[in-house]
C-alpha cells in the first residue's frame, strides 16, 4: 500500500500482489504487552476531553499524563487522582473510592498475561500510604490473587490475598503476611500456562534482587465473567479513608518464570 495525494492505494499498477514482505519497514509489529518505565509520552490521545482551566478539570478531563495504549483501566479512571507528571518517571496512583476488594477499586491499570509462561514485577514507593490502604500487584480475573502492601494499625505488611465468592458473598482473604519497615518494595507475579498448568506464583523483594515466595499458589480458572484470560493489574485502594498514594517506578515483564 502506498499513499497518493493523501489516499491509500492498494497494490501495484492496479493489481494486488499475492505475496509481500512483512513486517513492513518502519511499521514493525509491536507487542500488546510491554514493560513500562512510566516516562510521560508526548502523544496526547484523541479520546480526551479538556477543561477550560486546571481548576475546572473533572474526573474525565485530560490531566497532562499519557499512558501507553498497552494499558487498560478496570473501571473508568478518575484522571484527577493518577499522574505521570507529579513525580517524573513514576506512575502516581492516589486512592479514589473506599471499598473492600480490588475488583471494586478505581484507577486500577492492567495488561494481558501471555503464555506459555510469563513473569512481571513492579517497584513501589509506599511511604505515603494511609491507614487501611492496600496497594499491590495482581493476577487479575474473576478469581484473582495478589501480593500487596497493607497498612494496618500503623504498621506495614506484605500480604497475599485471594478472592473468594463462596455463599455469593464477595470477599477477600489473606493467605500470608510479613511485617516490613521499608518504604520501597518490589512485587512479582509469575504465571505458568504450560500444559494447562494455569498457576500463579507471588513474590516480594526488599532490594530488587533477592526474591521471597509468599502465600499459596493460585490455581487460575477461566469462567469468562471478567476477561478472556488473566491480566496483570496494579492497584491502590483505601478501605478506611482516601488521601494516600503510591508511586510505581516501573512495570517489567518477561517470558520466563523466576523459579
Amino acid at each position: 500500500m502506498t499513499w497518493e495525494d493523501g489516499w491509500p492505494v492498494v497494490g501495484v499498477k492496479g493489481k494486488v500482489p499475492t505475496t509481500d514482505k512483512i513486517p513492513i519497514a518502519g511499521h514493525e509489529k509491536k507487542g500488546i504487552v510491554t514493560s513500562d518505565e512510566f516516562i510521560n509520552s508526548q502523544i496526547v490521545r484523541s479520546y480526551h476531553s479538556f477543561a477550560d482551566t486546571p481548576e475546572e478539570a473533572g474526573e474525565s478531563d485530560y490531566n497532562g499524563s499519557n499512558l501507553g495504549l498497552e494499558w487498560q483501566w478496570n473501571h473508568n479512571p478518575d484522571n484527577r487522582l493518577w499522574s505521570l507528571t507529579e513525580r517524573e518517571g513514576y506512575l502516581r496512583l492516589r486512592t479514589v473510592n473506599v471499598c473492600g476488594t480490588v475488583a471494586n477499586a478505581r484507577n486500577t491499570i492492567s495488561q494481558r498475561t501471555f503464555g506459555p509462561e510469563c513473569g512481571a514485577y513492579i517497584k513501589l514507593d509506599v511511604s505515603e500510604m494511609k491507614e487501611g490502604d492496600v496497594a499491590g500487584f495482581a493476577a487479575f480475573a474473576e478469581k484473582y490473587g495478589y501480593v500487596a502492601v497493607k497498612i494496618e494499625d500503623g504498621k506495614k505488611y506484605i500480604v497475599t490475598v485471594w478472592y473468594d465468592d463462596n455463599d455469593d458473598v464477595e470477599k477477600e482473604f489473606e493467605t500470608e503476611r510479613v511485617e516490613i519497615t521499608e518504604n520501597e518494595v518490589y512485587l512479582r507475579v509469575d504465571c505458568d500456562f504450560k500444559n494447562a498448568t494455569d498457576k500463579a506464583y507471588f513474590y516480594y523483594s526488599l532490594d530488587g534482587e533477592n526474591w521471597t515466595k509468599i502465600g499459596d499458589t493460585l490455581q487460575m480458572n477461566y469462567y469468562g465473567l471478567h476477561f478472556m484470560g488473566y491480566r496483570y493489574a496494579i492497584f491502590n485502594f483505601p478501605t478506611k479513608q482516601t488521601g494516600g498514594y503510591v508511586d510505581v517506578d516501573y512495570f517489567r515483564v518477561e517470558n520466563k518464570l523466576l523459579k
